[in-house]
This record gives C-alpha cells, structure tokens and sequence, in this order.
C-alpha cells in the first residue's frame, strides 16, 4: 500500500532542512568570527578538556616564571652581601699580615684598630642589610621585632659584645644545636613541580666560619666573623700580644672565614644557574602549551573559509529548492 505525500509534509520536511542548513551556516559563521572551535563544550568536550588543560599548565608556569624572577633578585642581593663580607674578611687578613713585621708603634697599632673596628662595625650593619622593606638574611625574621616601641634587627650585640641571632648567642658553646638550628633557616620559594629552593642568605651561615669540637665531640668553641673583629680590635687597643703574635694568631681565622663566604658565594653561583636554566625551560614550556591551546580550541581559518563557502551555497541552494517545493495549493489559490 503507498502513501500519499501532501505539501504539508513536502513543506514541513523542507523547512527542516532549510533550518539545519541554516545553522551550519551560522555555527561557521560564529566559528570565524571568534576563531575557535567550539562556542559551546557540548560542541567539542575532548577539545574543550585539552584546552583547559593547556590553560592549567600556562597559568602554573607562569606563576614559576614569576617565582624565579624574584628569586633570582634575591639571590643576586645575597651575593652582594656575600662579597661584603668577603671584602672585610680580606681586609683583615692584610691587615693583619702587615702586623707580621712587628715594626708597628703604638700609635700604629691604635690606627689600626680603628681600621678594624669599622670593618666590624660594617660587618654588623651587612648582617641587617635590607632588601625592599625586609631584612635579606634575616632567615624568617624579615621584618625585625618589636621591643619597647621600637624595632630591633635580626641581628644584634649583648651587653657582653657577643653578636645574636633572633635574640640567640651565636657564641654560647652550651646552646649550640640551637645555633645549628637557626643557620638553618631560610625562606624557601617553589620553583617547579615538588621543587623548593633556598633563596635567600641566613646570615648567621655566613658570619659562622668555625665550629671547633674536643676528642668527644662536644662543640668548645664558635667563631663569628663580627667576634673575631671585635676580638683583634680589643687585643690592638693594649699590648697583652706582639704585633707579630697577632698576626699569627688572627690569619688563620681570617682565611677560615674568607674560605667559608667563598664557599657560599659558590653556592649562590649554583643556584642562580639552576634558576636560568629554569627560565629557559619554562619558556620553552609556555610555547609548547601555548600551541597545545591553539591546537584544542583555535579553527584553522582557510578550512573555516572553504567549509563556510560549501555550507552557504547549500543553503542557498536549499532556498531556490523552495520556490519548486512549496509550490501553491488549489485552496491558497482559492483563498
């Protein structure tokens, strides 16, 4: 048995056609106005997941790169103050080996030790050197404490000229694990996936230059950079030694201290040569998922072009069709 078709279903078949013709050519429309693949995630949700994966890892990247930047001005700060100190260790050290021919006169001898107690003066005021608003080698006191309305520095001297850390003696042989602990201490930055890096100098690392230990391991003395300074300052300013005596008891412990900044100065090297390395691959990083976007969301406009072109004369097509389609019936002519 056939079935009859009626201008009714011709009309109504033709007008859905027509409709979907239509909305491929708006969809393109939109597509190359916007120049992505998709308005809506129904429309691509592989593409939608993989372009907001690439939007995670650029946003985390980018906040890396943000970390590095100022880690690498940190660190360039705490190898100036590494070369402070280097500088007033090497001082000392000629200073004291020019002792070494005993010819100086009393007079000398005071001269010099006005020369050494501006080096350890400056030893102190390096220690709290301030980098923006904080303290650069301050560890996790960056911003000095509180005390009777004023502001005290990390780093301060006793009444017995012993220098402190965050209030601790740096001298005290009794609480040295607590000395070893605050050396310790220094702010950390992520700069990568499970990755930390010291970026800033604990100073008490770098005025610390010599932990002496008896047969049974027992710490009995700590030398500091500020100490020895003050100590030889002392010695000059009476004749309890020799100027020859000085020299020989006060080089070595300037070559100690001098060996321990270069070291950390080596260390400071290091790491800013991680972070340019790092720099360098996350650079790389950012092209890649860059283009990761691009592949997931952005439409390849000369296929857009071509597709458009296709789908509009189909749809023009399709609007001819209907001057044949919906063709009048006798009752339209009737009314």
């Amino acid at each position: 048995m056939s079935m009859r078709i009626t201008n009714s279903m011709m009309a109504s078949n033709y007008t859905r056609n027509l409709q979907r013709n239509y909305n491929r050519v708006n969809l393109l429309t939109e597509q190359m106005t916007t120049n992505r693949r998709f308005a809506h995630i129904s429309d691509d949700p592989a593409a939608f997941l993989a372009g907001q994966r690439a939007r995670y890892a650029l946003t985390r990247v980018s906040d890396y790169q943000r970390t590095i930047d100022i880690a690498k001005s940190r660190l360039t700060q705490a190898e100036s103050d590494l070369m402070d100190f280097n500088e007033i260790a090497v001082s000392a050290l000629e200073t004291v080996d020019s002792l070494a021919s005993d010819a100086k006169e009393p007079a000398d001898r005071q001269n010099v030790s006005y020369y050494i107690a501006q080096l350890r003066d400056h030893t102190l005021m390096t220690l709290n050197s301030i980098f923006g608003d904080k303290y650069s080698m301050g560890a996790y006191n960056t911003t000095g404490t509180m005390e009777s309305g004023s502001k005290t520095p990390p780093f301060t001297v006793n009444a017995s000229g012993n220098l402190c850390f965050n209030g601790k003696d740096l001298t005290d042989v009794s609480n040295y694990s607590e000395i070893e602990a605050v050396m310790k201490e220094v702010i950390t930055y992520d700069i990568g996936v499970s990755a930390e890096m010291g970026v800033a100098l604990n100073g008490a690392l770098a005025a610390v230059f010599n932990v002496e230990k008896d047969s049974g391991g027992t710490v009995t003395k700590v030398s500091n950079l500020y100490n020895t300074l003050d100590d030889l300052y002392g010695e000059l300013q009476n004749d309890a030694y020799t100027a020859k005596e000085l020299s020989e008891n006060y080089i070595e412990p300037f070559q100690q201290a001098q060996k321990n900044i270069l070291a950390l100065v080596a260390e400071i090297g290091g790491k800013q040569k991680r972070l340019t390395l790092l720099e360098s691959k996350y650079e790389q990083d950012t092209i890649n998922y860059t283009q990761m976007k691009s592949d997931a969301e952005d439409a390849d406009e000369a296929e857009l072009i071509m597709m458009f072109k296709m789908a509009e004369t189909v749809y023009k097509a399709s609007l001819a069709t209907g001057n044949y389609v919906l063709q009048p019936t006798l009752m339209d002519f009737i009314k």
